[in-house]
Parts: structure tokens; sequence; C-alpha cells
């Protein structure tokens, strides 16, 4: 969903998502601070995904999904 709301940033990983959205994660690979920290960059995320179209709904956020291309090119 990052690259679909932030397409200028070039990150990879969680730790650059996290890193971009100003979120600190307590211990990292633990399930619960991950899971915590995955949902606070998903709030973060929200208002981009709102520009494009996502009301909210998990069907409308498919539907983006659905047009978006998962794996990078050349890869």
């Amino acid at each position: 969903l990052a690259p679909m709301a932030w397409p200028q940033v070039q990150a990879r990983a969680l730790d650059d998502w996290l890193a971009h959205a100003g979120i600190a994660c307590l211990e990292r690979h633990r399930a619960t601070a991950d899971a915590l920290a995955t949902a606070e960059l998903l709030q973060a995320l929200w208002p981009a995904l709102a520009a494009q179209g996502v009301r909210g709904d998990w069907a409308s956020l498919a539907k983006l999904a659905a047009q978006s291309r998962w794996l990078p090119r050349g890869a």
C-alpha cells in the first residue's frame, strides 16, 4: 500500500516506510510491536489513499491494489 500512496518515496522495506512516516517501532521483529507500527503506518497512508479514491473500505482498497503492479519492473 505504501508504494501506491507515496510513489515518490524510494523505500523497499518496512523500516524504510516507517522512517519516512516518522513512526518508531519499539522492538522490530516482534509480532506485537511490528503489528502496532504497521497499523500506525496504515493510518499515515489513509489520506494519500483517500486522494486516490479509497473510501475507507476494503473493497475500494482492493480495487486500487488490482490496478497496481506489485512487483517492480526488472525483478
